[in-house]
C-alpha cells in the first residue's frame, strides 16, 4: 500500500511539526549520510504525491517523477537533475504569470473545483475560500523543485533556511512523517527535540 493512501484526511491532532523536526536534523548535523537524506527527500517527494492536484504543471511533474527514479536507484543524479530546468519552470509561470495568462486560468479553475478536498490536505487544515490559489500553486511549485534538488540547497544563513522550511510546512504532515522517517534518526535529537517525543519505531 502507498504510504500516501493511507494519510488523507490529515490528522492534526499532535504537538510536533514536521518542517522543525527536519530543519533541527539539518542544523545539528545529523542528515549528511547518505541514508538519512534519501530518507527524508522520499518524505518530500511523497509529500508532492499527496498534493499532486496542486501540481498541475508538466514541469513539476517531470521533477518529482525523476527524483522518484533517482531515489530507487533507476537514473543517476545527472539524468535527475536534467529536470530541474522544467521543475523551475513550472515555479516559475506561477510566480511571473499574468492572472490572465491561460494555463494560470485553467490550473486556478481545477483547483477551484477540488477546494475543500485541497484544503483538508494542507498543514493545518485551511477553509479555501480566504487562499490565494495561484500563490498556493506557486509555493507548491517551488517545493516540488526542492523535493527534486534536495539535498543540495543548503545555502543561506540558519534564519534564511529556517524560513524556507516554514515555507512548505504546509506541505508536510506529521503523519506521513511518523511513517515514513525512522524515530531512530529524530531522537538523536534528544533534548533539542520539540514538544514531545514521537513513537518508537516497531
Amino acid at each position: 500500500m502507498n504510504h500516501v493512501d493511507i494519510i488523507e484526511p490529515v490528522n492534526q491532532e499532535c504537538e510536533e511539526s514536521a518542517w522543525e523536526i527536519i530543519y533541527l536534523l539539518k542544523e545539528n548535523g545529523y542528515l549528511q549520510d547518505a541514508d538519512s537524506m534519501t530518507m527524508i527527500q522520499k518524505y518530500f517527494l511523497e509529500c508532492c504525491r499527496r498534493i499532486w492536484d496542486l501540481l498541475p504543471d508538466s514541469g513539476s511533474r517531470k521533477g518529482v517523477e525523476a527524483a522518484e527514479k533517482l531515489c530507487r536507484g533507476e537514473i543517476s543524479w545527472e539524468e535527475a537533475i536534467a529536470t530541474d530546468w522544467y521543475s523551475e519552470g513550472s515555479a516559475f509561470l506561477f510566480e511571473y504569470g499574468k492572472d490572465t495568462d491561460p494555463e494560470i486560468i485553467e490550473y486556478v479553475g481545477q483547483i477551484n473545483l477540488k477546494r475543500t478536498t485541497i484544503g483538508r490536505l494542507l498543514v493545518p487544515p485551511v477553509y479555501m475560500g480566504s487562499v490565494d490559489i495561484k500563490e498556493l500553486l506557486k509555493d507548491a511549485a517551488y517545493f516540488a523543485n526542492e523535493a527534486l534538488n534536495y539535498p543540495t540547497i543548503s545555502g543561506g544563513t540558519p534564519k534564511s533556511r529556517k524560513r524556507s522550511m516554514r515555507n512548505i510546512s504546509k506541505f508536510l504532515p506529521m503523519d506521513l512523517f511518523e511513517i515514513m522517517v525512522s524515530s531512530s534518526l529524530i531522537n538523536k535529537l534528544g533534548e533539542n527535540m520539540p514538544n514531545k517525543p514521537l513513537k518508537q519505531d516497531k
